[in-house]
């Protein structure tokens, strides 16, 4: 099934001819024969003095990036290391981290990228969790994680470190330095070559339970996205994709895949550095953007945004989190030669599975997720696993090529998130939507994002949206008061970011907006609001502010002198009790 025509009429599943199984791509759909290994050999020799990498103002060009990367694939498969072993990666974003990347796929193994800005009991905990073989390690993070490096976990076997004065390790592996590497070695003739079905990276992704839990991809994924993603951002050898996100971001494997394998070059910004990206665009000339809409209210902030700033961008595409139109216009004004794309998708459908474009006249607050790429499936099913009513919220699963098979080692996690109906295999992404004609899917916030004020059912997006339009600002959250047991909560708080402003003026201009339940209690404003790692807003963060502290504190003072409140309706709040907000999403 190439499109959403399972919803575009009813919004059920079963409204197309033949049910979810007729209308959406099952596993075995056809996806790109040509490994990402076989992809960035095909570059290299087409290309050879293109460039095919920026990074801290160090370049390389692919004949150059390639030889680097046989170096070290040749150093792992002298020590052992077989294809679909994994290879661990801790690296900044460097020449270093992307080489590293490029070798792994070269030796036929999957790579595992930690995060030198993890703590070390992350790090040690996904390093263990992936049973990497091998560690390729910079010389600042062998020194950051030197209790890690000497005493690893045991499956590792071989730590390379391809930069020099890197201190050894005191663990009884096999250590690899730059001495210890033949340059010669790349030009072996016979290497190891991956099928479509082998994993090229296992990502670790925060787990419910507290521990990461691990998405492996394979090639074949992976072709089936970079396959969706070109109809609507075609990567050709003139182009530079730029990179915001840490390698632990899967939003990453679309910058560098995108780019290797069609000839084009990545520019890799540093990591103190994001805020500023719309600089590293204007000085060399980057054609193609990736990253979560957030990005664009920091640089809005930061005052590097101006109109028709952006003039070499051809294509913007933004992933991640809800995507505000007011963002969208501001990235419109400053890029006025980019299409605007809002893309859709859990890692473990393999970086997006959706997409919807920007359209200035639309009047919705938030972009639609729009419809599937060829070859995948959307669909939206109800609290029994059951296909959604026309018209009516739904938890979306997703099918298709791009699905992982399952979690790395979890069988449990398979059965909670995985179910089959009719034959096809669906994902359950935890993410609520609405079909609405002409877009497609609208993303409506998260199941666990859904709250009960007074008995009313609520979703924290749809306050969000009109506390953005009620502040004029575009950087804006919103959490439950008290902490929510059972999802029930007192009310919200609102966050918003930048100059001080009237509060007071805020909440009532939302009284005309919204229900008084869903107003918020009270506006914290801020400086900025915290993101973490993948340059999302932190709201784990912002749930530990002291303010935030005092309030639910006073909250629960009062809750615990005074019996729960029962479910009322009232003239500002005509929706009955039980029923689903958040249709301006």
């Amino acid at each position: 099934m190439t499109s959403l025509s399972p919803l575009s009429r009813s919004g059920s599943p079963e409204a197309g001819r033949g049910g979810p199984a007729a209308n959406a791509a099952s596993d075995s759909a056809a996806a790109s024969e040509e490994t990402l290994t076989a992809a960035l050999a095909r570059s290299a020799r087409l290309f050879p003095d293109r460039l095919a990498l920026w990074a801290r103002g160090e370049t390389r060009t692919f004949a150059e990036f390639w030889d680097a990367a046989g170096t070290l694939a040749a150093a792992l498969i002298a020590g052992g290391i077989r294809p679909n072993d994994r290879v661990a990666i801790l690296s900044s974003r460097t020449v270093t981290a992307y080489t590293a990347i490029a070798a792994a796929l070269r030796a036929a193994a999957t790579y595992v990228p930690l995060n030198p800005r993890y703590p070390a009991d992350r790090n040690r905990s996904i390093l263990a969790a992936s049973g990497a073989r091998a560690l390729i390690v910079d010389r600042r993070c062998a020194v950051q994680f030197a209790d890690m490096l000497a005493a690893p976990p045991p499956d590792l076997a071989v730590v390379l470190a391809p930069e020099r004065d890197t201190p050894r390790s005191a663990a009884r592996t096999l250590f690899l330095a730059v001495d210890d590497l033949d340059a010669a070695a790349a030009r072996r003739t016979a290497w190891p070559a991956p099928s479509p079905a082998d994993r090229a990276y296992l990502l670790f992704t925060s787990g419910s339970t507290g521990a990461p839990k691990g998405v492996p991809i394979t090639h074949a994924n992976v072709g089936a996205y970079l396959a969706g993603v070109a109809a609507i951002a075609p990567v050709t050898p003139e182009d530079r994709l730029i990179q915001l996100v840490d390698l632990t971001f899967d939003l990453s494997a679309h910058d560098m895949f995108a780019a290797w394998t069609n000839g084009a070059a990545i520019v890799s910004v540093p990591e103190n550095a994001t805020p500023l990206a719309p600089r590293f665009v204007q000085e060399l000339a980057v054609t193609q953007w990736l990253s979560v809409p957030s990005a664009i209210g920091i640089a809005h902030q930061a005052g590097i945004l101006g109109e028709g700033s952006l003039p070499s961008l051809r294509a913007s595409l933004f992933c991640g989190e809800a995507f505000p139109a007011s963002l969208a216009r501001l990235w419109a004004r400053a890029a006025p030669n980019s299409a605007i794309h809002n893309l859709y998708g859990p890692t473990e459908a393999t970086i997006a599975i959706s997409h919807g474009p920007y359209r200035p006249d639309h009047p919705a607050t938030v972009l639609p997720i729009g419809r599937p790429f060829a070859g995948q499936g959307m669909a939206l099913f109800d609290d029994g696993g059951r296909p959604a009513a026309p018209g009516a919220v739904g938890e979306i699963c997703l099918s298709g090529s791009q699905l992982t098979r399952g979690y790395w080692q979890q069988p449990g996690l398979d059965a909670d998130k995985f179910l089959t109906v009719e034959g096809t295999r669906w994902y359950r992404t935890g993410d609520l939507g609405r079909m609405e004609a002409g877009d497609g899917l609208h993303f409506l916030g998260r199941v666990d994002h859904q709250i009960k004020i007074r008995g009313y059912r609520v979703e924290t997006l749809e306050i969000e949206g009109a506390l953005r339009a009620a502040a004029g600002r575009d950087l804006v959250a919103v959490l439950p008061l008290p902490a929510p047991e059972g999802g029930t909560a007192e009310g919200v708080v609102g966050f918003v970011a930048g100059a001080p402003l009237d509060t007071a003026a805020v909440l009532e201009r939302l009284q005309g907006s919204l229900p008084d339940y869903m107003i918020p209690q009270a506006l914290i404003v801020l400086d900025a609001l915290p993101l973490n790692a993948n340059g999302k807003v932190d709201l784990r963060a912002l749930a530990g502010h002291p303010a935030l502290a005092d309030l639910r504190a006073r909250s629960e003072g009062r809750r615990a002198r005074r019996p729960a409140a029962r479910p009322h309706a009232s003239a500002a709040s005509p929706l009955p009790p039980g029923t689903m907000t958040g249709t301006t999403s």
